[in-house]
């Protein structure tokens, strides 16, 4: 996941089908988009998710969805953090996670571009 490969992925053991994956940012980071991928030549395997960012000492919840499959963006209002957390809450058999990414889309209302 951190090195940027598209043949590599993240996983559990094959008994772990409910994990959670943090990233830690070491900084308040801002962002407004997750783009989550499953590495796909193993198969889809996520049925649900949630997303989690370090709030006044705790996890709270912005986000869930079902399944990730080849690519899955998330939009959500813009939130600080220097922690996510991606809790897979259903698979099939362990997941396997190509990628966590974090992205600023702009306003275009405050641009006057909409």
């Amino acid at each position: 996941m951190i090195e940027g490969k598209a043949d590599t992925y993240w996983a559990t053991d094959d008994t772990a089908t409910t994990p959670s994956l943090v990233l830690d940012l070491h900084k308040p980071v801002s962002f407004n988009v997750i783009r989550l991928r499953e590495f796909i030549p193993l198969g889809q395997r996520v049925d649900s998710f949630a997303l989690d960012c370090w709030k006044d000492d705790g996890w709270q919840e912005f986000a869930a969805g079902t399944s990730i499959g080849a690519q899955r963006l998330v939009r959500t209002q813009r939130l600080t953090t220097d922690k996510v957390r991606l809790r897979i809450t259903r698979a099939v058999v362990s997941p396997a996670i190509s990628e966590v990414a974090l992205f600023a889309e702009p306003d275009l209302r405050q641009t006057g571009l909409n």
